[in-house]
Protein backbone atom coordinates (compact mmCIF):
# COMPACT_ATOMS: atom_id res chain seq x y z
CA UNK A 1 0.00 0.00 0.00
CA UNK A 2 2.61 2.49 0.97
CA UNK A 3 4.38 1.81 -2.74
CA UNK A 4 1.11 2.53 -4.19
CA UNK A 5 0.56 5.68 -2.26
CA UNK A 6 4.45 6.91 -3.49
CA UNK A 7 3.76 6.43 -7.26
CA UNK A 8 0.61 7.88 -6.81
CA UNK A 9 2.54 10.95 -5.16
CA UNK A 10 5.40 10.71 -7.90
CA UNK A 11 2.57 10.40 -10.56
CA UNK A 12 1.13 14.24 -8.77
CA UNK A 13 4.58 15.47 -8.76
CA UNK A 14 5.45 14.54 -12.56
CA UNK A 15 2.11 16.09 -13.97
CA UNK A 16 2.26 18.97 -11.86
CA UNK A 17 5.79 19.48 -12.74
CA UNK A 18 4.94 19.34 -16.77
CA UNK A 19 1.87 21.49 -16.66
CA UNK A 20 4.48 24.27 -15.04
CA UNK A 21 6.92 23.50 -17.60
CA UNK A 22 4.29 23.64 -20.76
CA UNK A 23 3.17 26.84 -18.71
CA UNK A 24 -0.28 25.89 -19.34
CA UNK A 25 -2.81 28.62 -18.78
CA UNK A 26 -5.86 27.99 -17.05
CA UNK A 27 -8.24 26.95 -19.44
CA UNK A 28 -5.38 24.63 -21.01
CA UNK A 29 -5.58 22.69 -17.54
CA UNK A 30 -8.83 22.84 -17.17
CA UNK A 31 -9.38 21.28 -20.92
CA UNK A 32 -6.95 18.52 -19.72
CA UNK A 33 -9.18 18.08 -17.12
CA UNK A 34 -12.13 16.51 -19.22
CA UNK A 35 -14.01 13.72 -18.06
CA UNK A 36 -14.37 10.77 -20.62
CA UNK A 37 -18.15 10.23 -19.19
CA UNK A 38 -21.27 12.79 -18.66
CA UNK A 39 -21.87 10.55 -15.78
CA UNK A 40 -19.73 11.65 -12.08
CA UNK A 41 -19.01 9.12 -9.42
CA UNK A 42 -20.83 10.01 -5.82
CA UNK A 43 -19.60 12.54 -3.55
CA UNK A 44 -21.30 14.09 -0.23
CA UNK A 45 -24.46 11.56 -1.00
CA UNK A 46 -25.17 12.72 -4.33
CA UNK A 47 -24.20 12.12 -7.97
CA UNK A 48 -25.35 13.75 -11.50
CA UNK A 49 -24.92 12.57 -15.29
CA UNK A 50 -26.29 14.25 -18.34
CA UNK A 51 -28.58 12.17 -20.97
CA UNK A 52 -26.79 10.76 -24.61
CA UNK A 53 -28.91 13.57 -26.18
CA UNK A 54 -27.12 16.54 -25.40
CA UNK A 55 -24.64 15.14 -28.27
CA UNK A 56 -27.00 16.04 -30.34
CA UNK A 57 -27.32 19.45 -29.59
CA UNK A 58 -23.85 20.61 -30.48
CA UNK A 59 -20.44 20.17 -27.79
CA UNK A 60 -21.10 19.68 -24.18
CA UNK A 61 -18.34 18.34 -21.88
CA UNK A 62 -17.54 17.82 -17.87
CA UNK A 63 -14.50 19.17 -16.50
CA UNK A 64 -13.36 18.19 -13.08
CA UNK A 65 -12.18 21.68 -11.66
CA UNK A 66 -11.88 19.69 -8.23
CA UNK A 67 -8.82 16.96 -9.50
CA UNK A 68 -8.20 15.70 -6.52
CA UNK A 69 -4.42 14.55 -7.88
CA UNK A 70 -3.43 17.72 -9.12
CA UNK A 71 -6.08 20.72 -8.45
CA UNK A 72 -6.60 23.00 -11.12
CA UNK A 73 -6.68 25.85 -8.61
CA UNK A 74 -4.25 24.93 -6.30
CA UNK A 75 -4.18 27.71 -3.51
CA UNK A 76 -8.84 28.91 -2.66
CA UNK A 77 -12.09 27.56 -2.89
CA UNK A 78 -12.89 25.48 -5.91
CA UNK A 79 -16.02 23.70 -6.89
CA UNK A 80 -16.59 20.21 -8.24
CA UNK A 81 -17.14 20.17 -12.13
CA UNK A 82 -17.74 22.39 -14.73
CA UNK A 83 -20.13 21.57 -17.38
CA UNK A 84 -19.95 23.27 -20.74
CA UNK A 85 -22.90 23.00 -23.30
CA UNK A 86 -22.68 24.47 -27.00
CA UNK A 87 -25.72 24.27 -29.13
CA UNK A 88 -26.37 26.84 -32.49
CA UNK A 89 -28.80 28.49 -30.01
CA UNK A 90 -26.56 29.58 -26.63
CA UNK A 91 -23.06 28.48 -24.67
CA UNK A 92 -23.51 27.79 -21.42
CA UNK A 93 -20.99 27.06 -18.47
CA UNK A 94 -22.56 25.63 -15.47
CA UNK A 95 -20.47 25.07 -12.72
CA UNK A 96 -21.91 22.70 -10.49
CA UNK A 97 -20.89 21.76 -6.57
CA UNK A 98 -21.76 18.75 -4.81
CA UNK A 99 -22.86 18.90 -0.80
CA UNK A 100 -23.85 16.66 1.60
CA UNK A 101 -26.80 18.50 4.19
CA UNK A 102 -24.53 19.86 6.79
CA UNK A 103 -25.35 23.85 6.41
CA UNK A 104 -21.77 24.91 6.93
CA UNK A 105 -20.41 22.67 3.94
CA UNK A 106 -23.25 24.08 1.93
CA UNK A 107 -22.28 27.68 3.03
CA UNK A 108 -18.60 26.54 1.46
CA UNK A 109 -20.16 25.38 -1.40
CA UNK A 110 -21.49 28.85 -2.39
CA UNK A 111 -18.20 30.20 -1.51
CA UNK A 112 -16.32 28.02 -3.72
CA UNK A 113 -18.94 28.36 -6.84
CA UNK A 114 -18.85 32.61 -6.95
CA UNK A 115 -14.80 32.46 -6.52
CA UNK A 116 -14.81 30.00 -9.58
CA UNK A 117 -17.24 32.24 -11.45
CA UNK A 118 -15.17 34.90 -10.97
CA UNK A 119 -12.12 33.70 -11.99
CA UNK A 120 -13.52 31.79 -15.09
CA UNK A 121 -14.44 34.92 -16.65
CA UNK A 122 -10.96 36.16 -15.89
CA UNK A 123 -9.42 33.78 -17.47
CA UNK A 124 -12.12 33.72 -20.96
CA UNK A 125 -11.58 37.02 -21.26
CA UNK A 126 -7.65 36.92 -22.11
CA UNK A 127 -7.81 34.02 -24.01
CA UNK A 128 -11.05 33.63 -25.79
CA UNK A 129 -12.74 35.63 -29.03
CA UNK A 130 -15.14 38.51 -28.29
CA UNK A 131 -18.25 36.42 -28.73
CA UNK A 132 -17.15 33.28 -26.91
CA UNK A 133 -16.60 35.38 -24.18
CA UNK A 134 -20.15 36.05 -23.99
CA UNK A 135 -21.03 32.73 -22.87
CA UNK A 136 -23.47 32.58 -20.24
CA UNK A 137 -22.03 31.72 -16.62
CA UNK A 138 -24.86 30.09 -14.14
CA UNK A 139 -24.18 27.95 -11.17
CA UNK A 140 -25.81 25.03 -9.34
CA UNK A 141 -25.48 23.85 -6.15
CA UNK A 142 -26.16 20.23 -5.76
CA UNK A 143 -27.07 18.75 -2.47
CA UNK A 144 -30.10 15.68 -0.77
CA UNK A 145 -33.17 16.06 0.13
CA UNK A 146 -33.76 17.73 3.75
CA UNK A 147 -30.04 19.87 3.06
CA UNK A 148 -29.62 23.01 4.92
CA UNK A 149 -29.89 25.62 2.54
CA UNK A 150 -28.39 29.03 3.51
CA UNK A 151 -31.02 31.40 1.83
CA UNK A 152 -29.61 34.27 2.82
CA UNK A 153 -26.20 33.59 1.62
CA UNK A 154 -27.68 32.81 -1.84
CA UNK A 155 -29.72 36.07 -1.92
CA UNK A 156 -26.47 38.36 -0.92
CA UNK A 157 -24.85 36.47 -3.89
CA UNK A 158 -27.55 37.53 -6.00
CA UNK A 159 -26.98 41.16 -5.12
CA UNK A 160 -24.03 40.74 -6.17
CA UNK A 161 -25.07 39.52 -9.91
CA UNK A 162 -24.37 36.03 -9.07
CA UNK A 163 -27.46 33.84 -8.81
CA UNK A 164 -26.84 30.19 -7.18
CA UNK A 165 -29.70 28.08 -8.12
CA UNK A 166 -29.77 25.10 -5.39
CA UNK A 167 -31.38 21.70 -6.51
CA UNK A 168 -31.38 18.81 -4.39
CA UNK A 169 -32.37 15.13 -5.14
CA UNK A 170 -31.34 12.19 -3.05
CA UNK A 171 -30.16 9.97 -5.94
CA UNK A 172 -28.20 10.35 -9.34
CA UNK A 173 -29.74 13.46 -10.59
CA UNK A 174 -30.09 14.02 -14.43
CA UNK A 175 -29.11 17.39 -15.11
CA UNK A 176 -29.22 18.02 -19.15
CA UNK A 177 -31.88 20.06 -18.74
CA UNK A 178 -30.55 22.84 -16.21
CA UNK A 179 -26.85 22.88 -18.23
CA UNK A 180 -28.81 23.16 -21.75
CA UNK A 181 -30.74 26.14 -20.96
CA UNK A 182 -30.82 29.53 -18.15
CA UNK A 183 -32.69 28.85 -15.49
CA UNK A 184 -33.85 30.73 -13.09
CA UNK A 185 -34.25 31.51 -9.02
CA UNK A 186 -37.29 29.65 -9.33
CA UNK A 187 -36.33 26.45 -11.09
CA UNK A 188 -36.76 23.65 -8.79
CA UNK A 189 -35.50 19.90 -9.34
CA UNK A 190 -38.17 17.58 -11.56
CA UNK A 191 -36.33 13.93 -11.94
CA UNK A 192 -35.79 12.87 -15.56
CA UNK A 193 -34.51 9.51 -16.63
CA UNK A 194 -33.07 10.02 -19.85
CA UNK A 195 -30.77 7.47 -22.45
CA UNK A 196 -27.20 6.99 -22.81
CA UNK A 197 -25.69 5.78 -25.07
CA UNK A 198 -22.87 3.39 -25.14
CA UNK A 199 -21.01 6.16 -27.65
CA UNK A 200 -21.32 8.94 -25.15
CA UNK A 201 -20.22 11.44 -27.63
CA UNK A 202 -19.85 12.81 -31.45
CA UNK A 203 -16.98 13.40 -33.34
CA UNK A 204 -15.94 16.82 -31.78
CA UNK A 205 -16.77 15.60 -28.04
CA UNK A 206 -14.38 12.42 -29.03
CA UNK A 207 -11.40 14.06 -29.98
CA UNK A 208 -11.35 16.58 -27.11
CA UNK A 209 -12.51 14.12 -24.44
CA UNK A 210 -9.93 11.09 -25.51
CA UNK A 211 -7.42 13.31 -27.17
CA UNK A 212 -6.02 16.01 -25.13
CA UNK A 213 -2.26 16.09 -25.16
CA UNK A 214 -0.63 17.73 -21.72
CA UNK A 215 2.98 18.35 -23.92
CA UNK A 216 2.54 20.88 -26.88
CA UNK A 217 3.87 20.21 -30.31
CA UNK A 218 6.44 22.84 -30.57
CA UNK A 219 5.71 23.33 -34.72
CA UNK A 220 5.62 25.78 -37.39
CA UNK A 221 2.20 26.57 -36.29
CA UNK A 222 2.77 26.68 -32.90
CA UNK A 223 5.36 28.97 -33.03
CA UNK A 224 2.69 30.95 -35.04
CA UNK A 225 -0.09 31.42 -32.97
CA UNK A 226 1.47 30.87 -29.50
CA UNK A 227 1.82 34.29 -28.00
CA UNK A 228 2.91 35.71 -24.53
CA UNK A 229 1.63 33.51 -21.82
CA UNK A 230 -1.53 33.97 -20.42
CA UNK A 231 -3.33 35.44 -23.56
CA UNK A 232 -3.45 32.73 -25.60
CA UNK A 233 -4.95 28.62 -25.67
CA UNK A 234 -3.01 26.22 -27.06
CA UNK A 235 -3.40 22.26 -26.94
CA UNK A 236 -2.78 19.22 -29.40
CA UNK A 237 -4.85 16.59 -29.33
CA UNK A 238 -4.48 13.28 -31.05
CA UNK A 239 -6.51 10.50 -31.62
CA UNK A 240 -6.00 6.97 -29.87
CA UNK A 241 -4.28 4.81 -31.80
CA UNK A 242 -2.94 7.03 -34.57
CA UNK A 243 0.88 7.85 -34.65
CA UNK A 244 2.77 10.21 -32.71
CA UNK A 245 3.10 12.72 -35.86
CA UNK A 246 -0.72 12.52 -36.25
CA UNK A 247 -1.94 15.15 -34.23
CA UNK A 248 -4.36 18.22 -34.57
CA UNK A 249 -3.97 21.72 -32.48
CA UNK A 250 -6.53 23.93 -31.28
CA UNK A 251 -5.39 27.65 -30.84
CA UNK A 252 -7.86 30.39 -29.77
CA UNK A 253 -6.93 34.26 -28.49
CA UNK A 254 -8.45 37.20 -28.00
CA UNK A 255 -9.46 37.66 -31.74
CA UNK A 256 -9.89 34.06 -33.29
CA UNK A 257 -9.82 30.42 -33.40
CA UNK A 258 -8.22 27.87 -35.52
CA UNK A 259 -8.21 24.28 -35.57
CA UNK A 260 -5.42 23.02 -37.73
CA UNK A 261 -5.10 19.64 -39.42
CA UNK A 262 -2.65 17.70 -40.26
CA UNK A 263 -2.54 16.80 -43.99
CA UNK A 264 -2.81 12.94 -43.57
CA UNK A 265 -5.86 13.94 -41.29
CA UNK A 266 -8.37 15.38 -44.51
CA UNK A 267 -10.78 13.00 -44.18
CA UNK A 268 -11.39 13.78 -40.35
CA UNK A 269 -10.72 17.45 -40.59
CA UNK A 270 -13.88 16.87 -43.17
CA UNK A 271 -15.88 14.96 -41.12
CA UNK A 272 -15.47 17.25 -37.60
CA UNK A 273 -16.00 20.91 -40.20
CA UNK A 274 -19.13 18.49 -41.79
CA UNK A 275 -20.58 17.81 -38.04
CA UNK A 276 -19.51 21.69 -36.79
CA UNK A 277 -21.74 22.87 -39.87
CA UNK A 278 -24.54 20.14 -39.22
CA UNK A 279 -25.04 21.46 -36.07
CA UNK A 280 -24.45 25.19 -36.68
CA UNK A 281 -21.55 25.81 -34.92
CA UNK A 282 -19.25 27.29 -37.16
CA UNK A 283 -18.50 31.38 -36.86
CA UNK A 284 -16.36 33.85 -38.46
CA UNK A 285 -14.13 33.73 -35.86
CA UNK A 286 -13.84 29.53 -36.18
CA UNK A 287 -11.40 28.63 -38.70
CA UNK A 288 -9.88 25.07 -40.22
CA UNK A 289 -6.67 24.47 -41.56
Amino acid sequence: MARRKNESRSWRHEQRDQETAERLTFLEKLVLRVLQTRQVPKESGVQFSIGSKAKDDGICLVFQVDDPRVPIVEHGPRPDYLVVYVSRLQCIFTIIEMKGREGKNTEHGIDQIRAFAKLLREEMAQCLPGSWRRALIQRVLLTPFNSQINLKKIEEARKDKVEILPLQYHHQAELYRYISAPVSRSTRYAHEKLPRDASEFNPVEKLIAHGALGKRMRDAFFRERRGADGDTFFLNFRRPGDSQQNYFAISANSRDAVVAFPEAAVDYCREVKGHLQDIGLTCPTLQFR
